[in-house]
């Protein structure tokens, strides 16, 4: 690392997206939030301290967080979904480089996904647009991450009254949810 590059410890992703591809450097110890947005983090080409594990706290709400890594990584994902999925699907291969990566992920309506792979590093693979190398830019992104999950939102539920004959207002489909 040369002097006056950022290392990345905390990294906010709110109503946008947040991409990192090629050459960065990573702190032994990352909080990532990312809230109605998109994240995508490439660890192929990212270099550490060295330290032997490299601990990420993941937040993601009504959102995507992706991370990808050599395959061979020694990747422990643990943590808490809600209405969310959380994957970890690093294929075998010939030990990595990199340190073991621990990620506790807090996942509400929304999705971590943690996958290996080879090869060039694209940021179109991450879903990056085309051309970029790194950027923090608000986009349709945020919209793009609420349509995804708006119908999850919009199916209402009665956890007061679990009784089916009881009388209620009817069904309106039609109306919005307050805002």
């Amino acid at each position: 690392m040369q002097p006056g590059e950022a290392t990345y410890s905390n990294i906010r992703t709110l109503f946008g997206s947040t991409h990192r591809t090629a050459r960065w450097h990573l702190s032994d110890e990352v909080d990532v939030l990312t809230a109605f947005g998109r994240s995508s983090f490439d660890l192929r080409l990212v270099e550490t301290t060295g330290r032997p594990t490299v601990e990420m706290s993941v937040t993601c709400i009504l959102g995507t967080v992706s991370l990808v890594v050599p395959p061979g990584t020694l990747v422990v994902l643990d943590g808490t979904s809600f209405l969310a999925r959380a994957a970890c699907e690093v294929e075998p291969g010939p030990v990595s480089a990199l340190p073991r990566i621990e990620v506790t992920a807090t996942t509400i309506l929304g999705r971590v996904k943690i996958v290996s792979r080879d090869g060039e590093v694209l940021p179109e693979a991450l879903g990056a647009p085309a051309g970029s190398a790194d950027h923090d830019t608000p986009s349709a992104d945020a919209a793009e991450a609420h349509d995804e999950w708006g119908e999850a939102l919009s199916v209402g539920v009665d956890l007061e009254n679990d009784d089916d004959d009881a009388a209620g207002p009817a069904d309106d489909d039609s109306a919005p949810l307050a805002s």
